[in-house]
């Protein structure tokens, strides 16, 4: 929270926190390295910081992925498929929209899709072109 404070009105802060608050690993939040350990996800937090990344920067295709991956780990496949979708339109090259889309069509379970966006990923294609 103290990262919060230092630039409240910076996206990339809300992004980060969401980050951490979604991962329960140890990860880097800046340049001094400033490392966190999360026990278990938070969603309630990592959605109160992506509200508020897509509030100060709606363009950010990072803030839309960001949101597409917490619905995904909530289950809500919908709602994560419509956040890639938006990250897409915005920047079609996104390098996480590939791998994102694999494994949303890897649970549908829809296997050929999911395979093939498992490929561009690997291959650096991209794949994604406005699906």
């Amino acid at each position: 929270q103290q990262v919060e404070q230092i630039d409240p009105r910076n996206p990339e802060v809300h992004l980060l926190m969401a980050e951490a608050a979604i991962k329960s690993t140890v990860m880097p939040l800046g340049p001094d390295q400033l490392r966190v350990v999360v026990e278990s996800p938070n969603y309630e937090q990592a959605d109160k910081h992506i509200a508020k990344a897509l509030e100060l920067a709606p363009l950010d295709p990072n803030a839309h992925m960001w949101l597409g991956r917490l619905r995904y780990l909530q289950g809500r496949d919908g709602e994560a498929m419509q956040a890639y979708q938006r990250a897409g339109e915005i920047d079609p090259l996104h390098p996480s929209l590939d791998q994102n889309l694999g494994d949303l069509f890897f649970e549908a379970p829809d296997y050929s899709k999911a395979a093939s966006f498992a490929e561009s990923t690997r291959s650096g294609a991209g794949r994604w072109r406005g699906r």
